[in-house]
């Protein structure tokens, strides 16, 4: 079997049109209608691209693509690809893929926008173009392919049948095309087709809205310059994508060093933290240390001030004895002088006892200098060797406190740094607890207003209750008329239907009583 008749002669128009259309085009490379396209296979819409009606593409159609139709592809229909229909593909219908009709395949309209005449598409063979007249592909507009046309029922119905089945790639022309439908088939189908020509009706004015604020947008952006489709302004767009994402980058690349800056901000307080709180435990320490100082040196000061004084002491008291000892042999030699002078005799007579006197008072003296001499030496050596251990010790002291008052000095830098540090922080605290204070009044307040409303809310409520009970109450009393209202009809309807009885009883036996006269 082959194509059908509408087919071929939708076939034949498309090429007529598709020849009388690139004559009379002004140039190949241009679209036509309300569109910006600019493919030598593109035509008419309402939008921008190579195709036509109102989408980017280079056929027909509502979208962008290649495609007519609704949506993106070469073909036409209602999605993206090559194809028609209402999806992706190079061939018309209503699916994806190279078919047509409701599934993939190589062939013509369908159900959405394509190659399909019925449609908003183009040719139902994979032709220039097919259906009511146009260039290759279809669309809402002028575009590849026609619009809703009388080519479109044998176009949809082949597409149907060869993709009843599910996805195929089965080719129009390869198998056997299936009997047409009926007329009734066909006017649901138009029908159909009538309600969803009117949906796309309404997505083109929303595209066209839409549209127009993309233009005006596009026109602000650009300061108004004109577009031409030498492909500048995608290059344009391309660069500033290309800054954009360069700027993106940046910024992320300026987020991730902030951050680490931020950790290693963290880290160092932390360090810092840690340090502060060690630097006060040393310096506790040398507190501790300096007042023990402190007490040793005022010991050695004691023990210094004592020996001191004894060292004078002992000074005077030797200087006392060796003046006393001085003045005795003063007055010794004066005792011996005067008695040579004056009893020269005696000391003539007497010349061995005065020799003994000499030399025991001279041994005397002797002895005591000795003995003071000693007593000179240990007192001076005890004292320097006091003096020395105390200055050994005072000097220890003494490096001791200038390398505490160093420490001190440079601990006391490191607190004031840290208290600075500290300060700063707690003026951080302090302020992110005003703002969390802030945040829970604001909170509080929102909460209060939140239990007022629940509060209105469950007055209201309880209003609604009552007005309920007493519904209820207007109710109850309704059906209580309503039932004696029920009885009274059923009393009547009984006294009805009695007489009624009656009347057919008394109407009987007038009869009976006619035909026996008779």
């Amino acid at each position: 079997a082959t194509m059908s008749a509408s087919a071929v002669s939708a076939t034949a128009a498309s090429s007529s049109s598709y020849s009388q259309m690139k004559s009379s085009s002004s140039s190949s490379y241009k679209g036509v209608s309300a569109g910006l396209g600019f493919g030598s296979y593109g035509s008419g819409g309402a939008a921008l691209g190579y195709g036509g009606a109102l989408g980017l593409g280079y056929g027909g159609g509502a979208a962008l693509g290649y495609g007519g139709g609704a949506a993106l592809g070469y073909g036409g229909g209602a999605a993206l690809g090559y194809g028609g229909g209402a999806a992706l593909g190079y061939g018309g219908g209503a699916a994806l893929g190279y078919g047509g009709g409701l599934g993939l395949g190589y062939g013509g309209g369908g159900v959405g926008l394509g190659y399909g005449a019925v449609g908003l598409g183009g040719g139902g063979y994979m032709l220039p173009g097919g259906g009511a007249p146009g260039l290759i592909g279809g669309g809402f507009g002028i575009g590849p392919g026609g619009g809703v046309g009388p080519y479109g029922s044998p176009a949809f119905a082949a597409g149907k049948m060869l993709t009843a089945g599910g996805l195929s790639g089965t080719l129009v022309g390869v198998g056997t095309i299936p009997p047409m439908a009926s007329r009734e088939a066909e006017k649901s189908t138009l029908q159909f087709l009538n309600d969803r020509f009117g949906g796309y009706v309404e997505k083109v004015r929303l595209l066209q809205r839409e549209n127009a604020a993309l233009e005006a947008q596009l026109a602000s952006i650009t300061g108004g310059a004109p577009l031409s489709p030498d492909g500048g302004v995608t290059v344009n767009y391309e660069v500033q994508i290309t800054e954009l994402r360069t700027t993106i980058e940046t910024l992320i690349l300026d987020k991730v060093n902030l951050e680490i800056e931020l950790d290693n901000i963290r880290a160092t307080a932390e360090e810092l933290k840690a340090k502060f709180e060690f630097e006060a435990g040393v310096r506790y320490q040398l507190e501790s240390d300096i007042s023990l100082m402190k007490k040793d040196i005022e010991f050695a000061t004691d023990t210094r001030v004592n020996l001191t004084t004894r060292y004078t002491a002992l000074t005077d008291e030797l200087t006392f004895l060796k003046k006393t000892y001085e003045e005795e042999f003063a007055t010794f030699q004066t005792r011996l002088g005067t008695t040579e002078v004056s009893s020269g005799s005696i000391i003539e007579v007497d010349t061995i006892k005065s020799f003994d006197l000499m030399s025991t008072l001279s041994q005397i003296r002797s002895e005591y200098e000795v003995v003071a001499t000693r007593n000179r030496a240990e007192a001076e050596a005890y004292y320097h060797s006091r003096i020395e251990e105390i200055q050994a010790v005072t000097s220890k002291t003494t490096e001791a406190i200038n390398f505490a008052k160093t420490e001190i000095v440079s601990v006391t830098k490191d607190i004031q740094m840290h208290y600075s540090e500290l300060q700063t922080l707690l003026s951080q605290s302090y302020s992110m607890e005003q703002a969390v204070a802030s945040y829970e009044a604001r909170a509080s307040s929102e909460v209060a207003s939140y239990q007022s409303s629940v509060a209105s809310l469950e007055v209201a409520i309880e209003t609604a209750r009552m007005d309920l009970q007493r519904q209820l109450l207007a109710y109850q009393s309704l059906l209580d008329v309503k039932l004696q209202l029920d009885a009274e009809i059923s009393t009547y309807r009984n006294l009805l239907e009695g007489e009624a009885a009656r009347c057919s009883v008394e109407a009987l036996l007038t009869i009976e009583r006619g035909g026996g006269g008779g």
